[in-house]
């Protein structure tokens, strides 16, 4: 060689070579220099596995590349500078505990071959540990507290119950592209389990219980572009000591009641039923104990819709030890009886078919000639009006595809209850214009027997669309 200097290769490791040096020149050469040794270092490690993750443990197994049988880990928070002085083991296998749930870990290790030679460090090797739901760790989507998820996702997430009878999951936040990436909540260990709801775009969805016994599943699916912030989820792990009412059902539904039967899972023998207008708010809702099961609702509006909790109070007293509130269940009541002073203004009848507890015979569009629900735009100039008397909307006969002389259609109001009333009177309005305008018939029920032609109107009463609306009164 022509330098000071020699480097050489393809050594082995943790081998003791010996070296000596003599020096050449045109004169010729030296005596061989003193002997001097050296040993290489240890082979690292190599094949660094991290396995059986929990929530505050892993083990973290390697594979020995040449002849050391012990060796040093050190573990530390991702990002944090190791110390260089970590655990010596003498087995290729470790398990570390007492980690701290839903946190980044780097795991670095070397190979000891003797007290003075030993390997280069080998890291890091990053691992996360699992969140620990039941004790306090929030769910979150891919992108954690700060970051958004990733496109093309098809993420399953078990949250199991860890020794408790029901997993309860709070929306904090909910961000998803509403068209194309959706979250799926099942209540079961998998996918397979039934379907509890499917949540997307920026609405909070309401709180998530698992049926008692059973974990939550959560699937999240995301399109191949347009990401957002995900969501954030409270997880509670319940146990039940007042098991909630099941299998709830309805039935004998009227205007103003319905019967509620269900199966009571444990010893309770009182419960509450709250109910309200579709989508109230639990906890504003009219409240109901009783003692029986079957139970009948009472209270109720005609052609209204409700929805229907109910729950078990365990306790001596509703509050000491309630369930859950089940449900809801959803009804709407059919029509029933108006009680005098009664009002129609027509403007609920805003569908283009007669409804609201309104009737008519035919059917709105069946048949050539029957009452529908007009706006004022909808005149027609030759027969009228202009307009409503009040409002946008009133009843019309109207004649379709070829109705013709003779022809008669019925519209019936709902029962009004004038028990009340000292002196009952029925005031309404009616516009007939046109020359083939017929007549119009009043017929009254009363107590199941029908009074024809209280009142009849024949012929034209305006002449022109733009005339007033007659005032009719029976008394």
């Amino acid at each position: 060689i022509n330098e000071n200097n020699y480097t050489t290769s393809n050594l082995e490791y943790n081998t003791n070579y010996f070296w000596r040096v003599k020096a050449t020149n045109s004169c010729g050469e030296s005596l061989f220099s003193n002997t001097f040794s050296f040993t290489t270092l240890c082979i690292p490690p190599n094949n660094i596995n991290i396995d059986n993750i929990t929530a505050n443990s892993a083990d973290i197994s390697w594979t020995e590349a040449g002849s050391s049988t012990s060796w040093e880990i050190e573990i530390v928070s991702q990002g944090v500078t190791p110390t260089g002085s970590g655990t010596v083991v003498s087995l290729n296998s470790y398990s570390v505990s007492n980690l701290n749930s839903s946190e980044n870990y780097d795991v670095y290790l070397k190979s000891l071959c003797s007290d003075s030679n030993f390997s280069s460090w080998v890291g890091p090797i990053s691992f996360s540990t699992l969140a620990d739901f039941c004790n306090g760790d929030n769910f979150y989507d891919s992108g954690g507290p700060n970051g958004n998820y990733s496109n093309n996702e098809n993420n399953t997430t078990v949250i199991s119950l860890n020794g408790a009878d029901i997993i309860e999951a709070t929306f904090l936040s909910l961000s998803l592209e509403s068209c194309c990436d959706r979250l799926y909540v099942y209540d079961g260990s998998d996918i397979n389990a039934p379907l509890i709801g499917s949540y997307s775009g920026n609405t909070i969805p309401p709180i998530i219980r698992s049926s008692q016994g059973n974990n939550l599943t959560f699937n999240f699916i995301s399109d191949g572009s347009v990401t957002y912030s995900g969501w954030e989820a409270e997880i509670s792990c319940i146990t039940v000591t007042c098991p909630a009412p099941s299998d709830i059902t309805v039935s004998n539904i009227t205007a103003n009641t319905v019967d509620l039967n269900w199966t009571s899972n444990g010893s309770e023998t009182n419960w509450e039923v709250e109910y309200g207008e579709v989508g109230f708010t639990q906890g504003n809702g009219t409240v109901v104990s009783t003692t029986t099961n079957p139970f009948t609702l009472t209270g109720l509006t005609p052609t209204t819709n409700y929805d229907i909790y109910l729950r078990a109070n365990c306790g001596t007293n509703p509050g000491d030890d309630d369930s859950f509130l089940v449900g809801p269940i959803s009804i709407e009541t059919p029509c029933g009886e108006f009680t005098a002073p009664y009002f129609y203004d027509v403007e609920q009848q805003n569908t283009g078919t007669v409804e609201d507890c309104w009737t008519s015979n035919p059917p709105t569009y069946n048949g050539n000639y029957f009452w529908a629900p007009l706006y004022s735009y909808q005149y027609d100039t030759e027969t009228g009006p202009y307009q409503a008397k009040s409002g946008n909307l009133f009843f019309a006969s109207y004649p379709y595809n070829g109705a013709s002389s003779g022809d008669v259609t019925e519209l019936y109001s709902p029962v009004i209850n004038i028990a009340s009333l000292n002196v009952p009177v029925l005031d309404f309005y009616t516009f007939m214009h046109g020359t083939n305008v017929g007549s119009l018939h009043v017929d009254i029920l009363n107590n199941g027997v029908w009074t024809d032609d209280v009142l009849v109107i024949n012929g034209e009463q305006q002449t022109t669309a733009r005339d007033l609306w007659q005032n009719n009164w029976l008394i």
